[in-house]
């Protein structure tokens, strides 16, 4: 098996930090900034109300042009609808919800009850907005606690009844349809408070999980890193392109080739003093099983290092090339050094129980 050419990508990509592309976590403690959930939502629904807002002027100012209304009163109040929305949009931060009422509500479902609930009153031209009622009751549900969601649910439904009752007094005929109307669409919005705010609940337990998750990710590699950092034996990480992803201290000083040493990531072959681990690795690669070899590494004008060998695979994730090489790099002279004083101590301590056993 040969190394494929190198991408000039893959070296542009390569994280000098341990583990740093295998699971894109920052080595660092403090958590990244990222944008929160709720702001997110907030601003995704103040952008909405903005936009019905504009549609209901535009709407309004054409049906006032073709003068099919006796009256302004549509068109100022969702020029008013607009400014408001507008101000709260530009002006107004998101605030997470408190356990009790929160003067942030009376700004935005508030005002969307007041002023859908003034444009079904008047009904220019017959047209019906009791569907503009799911914003407020969606609004309330999501980005509230339960109680607002019900509350602002309710609240429309009475809304609904009172205008059904009021259209009553003053239009001739049986008015039972428009109960039934306003009765069911309360019982609409009642269903999508609960189904929506029971979803915000779960999405947002979810997003707690995941951060949590992240958070003890990011510990674990940490720690991971420390623990890599300080062995004295060398690890290296190669890809199957032969591209050095990581190396550890140890692994830098074991390869070292003068007096600069290299830092990952960059290409095992282009040195001929690493050949003996190209080949150990493109065995490894080519047979899927874990190598192990003592080898010797010629450096020109330093003598020659003597290592032993050890290399394993990572489990690919999707495709064979995936999978990534672990080399373990292991100094013979370090190993017999520690055997010899292993030996002594063996010695040292069968000879003070000789001379105990004698006195």
């Amino acid at each position: 098996m040969r190394f494929r050419q190198p991408a000039q990508n893959s070296l542009r990509s390569s994280s000098h930090s341990w583990l740093g592309d295998l699971d894109n976590l920052p080595s660092s403690w403090a958590v990244a900034p990222q944008q929160n959930a709720f702001g997110r939502l907030w601003r995704a629904f103040m952008t909405a109300r903005i936009t019905i807002a504009t549609v209901l002027v535009v709407l309004q100012a054409f049906i006032y042009a073709l003068g099919n209304v006796n009256n302004g009163w549509s068109i100022l109040v969702c020029i008013a609808y607009f400014c408001a929305t507008l101000v709260v949009r530009v002006l107004a931060k998101p605030k997470p919800p408190g356990s009790t009422f929160d003067a942030q509500w009376v700004l935005t479902v508030g005002v969307d009850v007041v002023a859908f609930t003034a444009l079904n009153f008047l009904q220019s031209s017959g047209i019906n907005y009791t569907p503009l009622f799911a914003l407020p009751v969606l609004l309330a549900s999501i980005l509230g606690p339960i109680l607002l969601a019900l509350g602002t649910a309710a609240g429309v439904t009475l809304l609904l009844l009172v205008d059904a009752w009021w259209a009553s007094l003053h239009v001739m005929g049986d008015s039972s349809a428009r109960f039934l109307q306003a009765g069911l669409s309360g019982s609409g919005f009642f269903a999508v408070a609960l189904l929506a705010n029971q979803l915000a609940l779960r999405l947002a337990r979810e997003e707690q999980l995941a951060k949590t998750s992240q958070q003890v990710a990011r510990m674990q590699t940490q720690v991971n890193e420390l623990v890599i950092e300080t062995l004295t034996d060398g690890v290296l990480v190669i890809d199957a392109n032969g591209i050095v992803r990581s190396a550890n201290p140890a692994a830098q000083r074991l390869l070292a080739t003068g007096p600069k040493i290299r830092v990952a990531p960059f290409v095992l072959a282009t040195q001929a003093t690493w050949q003996p681990l190209v080949e150990i690795t493109r065995r490894t690669f080519a047979d899927q099983l874990p190598q192990q070899a003592d080898v010797r590494l010629n450096d020109i004008g330093q003598n020659a290092r003597h290592l032993h060998v050890r290399t394993r695979l990572t489990a690919a994730q999707g495709h064979a090339e995936e999978a990534l090489c672990v080399v373990f790099l292991e100094d013979l002279r370090e190993m017999e050094a520690r055997v010899r004083v292993e030996k002594m101590a063996a010695m040292g301590r069968m000879s003070a129980a000789v001379a105990h056993e004698i006195r």
